[in-house]
C-alpha cells in the first residue's frame, strides 16, 4: 500500500522515490484498520499535489491512479474516519492531521513541502 511519493524528483534518476509498506502480522487478506487510514490520508494528499501543475507534470497519470487506489478491503477493517458535520469551513476543508502540519510548519518545525498539498484548498 503506498503510502509516500516524494516530491521532488531523483537529481540521477528523475524517479519520484515511494515509500510502500505491508502489514506482515495481519491474519487476514487485506489491509489492517490502521494501513488503511494511512493510506487514506496519503491518498487524500496526493489529490491535492495532483491539481498543481508541478506534480501533474512530474507524475504520469497510470502511477497516479495506481497510488490513489484504495487497498484491498479485509473483513475487519474499520470504515474510513469522516469529518465531523455542523463544523466550520476550516474543520471542512483541513482535518485534525492537516491542522497538525500547518501549526509544525508556522512554528518553523517542518519545510513548506509539508504544507504543500493544502495550498489549494486553502
Amino acid at each position: 500500500v503506498p503510502v509516500y511519493v516524494r516530491q521532488a524528483p531523483s537529481e540521477v534518476t528523475g524517479e519520484h522515490s515511494a515509500i510502500v509498506l505491508n502489514d506482515l502480522s495481519a491474519l487476514s487478506p487485506g489491509a489492517s484498520p490502521w494501513l488503511t487510514a494511512f493510506h487514506a490520508d496519503f491518498a487524500r494528499r496526493l489529490a491535492h499535489l495532483l491539481a498543481l501543475p508541478a506534480m501533474r507534470a512530474a507524475i504520469d497519470a497510470p502511477t497516479a491512479l495506481a497510488a490513489l487506489a484504495p487497498p484491498a478491503k479485509g473483513e475487519g477493517d474499520a470504515p474510513a474516519p469522516r469529518p465531523e458535520p455542523n463544523r466550520g469551513a476550516i474543520h471542512a476543508a483541513l482535518d485534525p492531521y492537516d491542522l497538525q502540519r500547518l501549526r509544525a510548519y508556522a512554528r518553523s518545525l517542518a519545510d513548506h513541502t509539508l504544507v504543500t498539498d493544502l495550498a489549494p484548498r486553502l
